[in-house]
């Protein structure tokens, strides 16, 4: 159980955790509210957005920590929304292996392109993206097949 954001931030550190303890790799979840990801009906319609690292030299830990700290903060909705966005957002992934990094944002939702497109668009900012780096998004049901393809790419 985590108590508090420094403690957040000192125990989800992946790419630390694999430097220093010489580790393969490591997946770290991190869930807003109590479900199963890939079997709850709450991400029966839903989707990642997805952030291959293709660079050593992006700094993963970074942007993992800038994704907690918008999802926890609240950073995704703005007041001027006319629901708040973040109610979509239901967890991140990152995920660090010898065969390169990914990051995921999980939504509940995959039907609405606008909600989907701006969420893509607010994680890409938060994170300070520069525009030649792509993200991806693909709906649940079909993650992990051979035949997926992106729906959307900010």
């Amino acid at each position: 159980m985590l108590k508090a954001i420094d403690h957040l931030m000192n125990v989800h550190r992946p790419k630390q955790k694999i430097q220093n303890n010489c580790l393969r790799s490591v997946i770290v979840s991190i869930y807003l509210t109590k479900f199963v990801p890939c079997g709850d009906p709450a991400n029966a319609n839903g989707g990642r957005w997805l952030l291959t690292f293709g660079s050593p030299d992006m700094k993963l830990d970074d942007l993992w920590q800038e994704t907690l700290l918008g999802m926890i903060g609240d950073c995704f909705s703005h007041d001027s929304d006319p629901q708040p966005l973040s109610r979509f957002i239901t967890g991140c992934v990152v995920s660090i292996r010898v065969r390169g990094h990914k990051m995921g944002l999980w939504l509940s939702e995959a039907q609405n392109p606008n909600i989907v497109r701006e969420i893509g668009r607010r994680w890409k900012s938060m994170m300070n993206l520069p525009s030649t780096i792509r993200i991806q998004f693909e709906t649940h049901n079909e993650s992990g097949s051979a035949q997926q393809k992106p729906i959307y790419e900010e």
